[in-house]
């Protein structure tokens, strides 16, 4: 009887947090590398890639139930990248440093990392469990045509 009482509450708290994704009732929104965004450690790879920080580097800490608006800005030279989105990599892992002899990151997908709005110059992804993970993505785009060159 202890073990089904046991399991009764295991499932409650597994439902409880997962029927739409929250944790708490208002979820955290982050506005990640924004012109005013002095945490930005985004960069601008070439005309097409930006990247959200270094692979090797700190990733960002990716709260339960999170949504994160990340701007494609580079954080040195203040470079936005714009274009039409072809290519979203994003990953989360467990630790906020990853090692590159350690366990993998996994890549967005499912609840882990939910793409709810890609734009020209920004994105934006849910975390849509309740576990703290670190977030690191790569964005492939072509750029916007300037209507005055063709």
């Amino acid at each position: 009887m202890r073990k089904l009482i046991a399991l009764a509450i295991a499932a409650f708290a597994i439902v409880a947090c997962f029927p739409q994704g929250q944790c708490e009732a208002n979820p955290p929104v982050v506005d990640y590398c924004g012109p005013t965004d002095a945490t930005c450690q985004g960069h601008v790879i070439d005309a097409t890639h930006w990247e959200s920080g270094p692979v090797m580097g700190k990733w960002l800490p990716y709260e339960p139930s999170e949504v994160i608006t990340m701007h494609m800005r580079d954080a040195t030279t203040g470079q936005v990248l714009s274009g039409q989105i072809t290519s979203f990599n994003g990953y989360v892992g467990a630790t906020q440093v990853q090692d590159p002899n350690g366990t993998l990151p996994a890549q967005c997908a499912g609840t882990l990392c939910e793409e709810l709005q890609l734009d020209p110059s920004s994105f934006k992804v849910e975390n849509f469990t309740c576990a703290t993970q670190y977030f690191y993505a790569v964005v492939t785009i072509v750029p916007t045509a300037d209507a005055g060159t063709d």
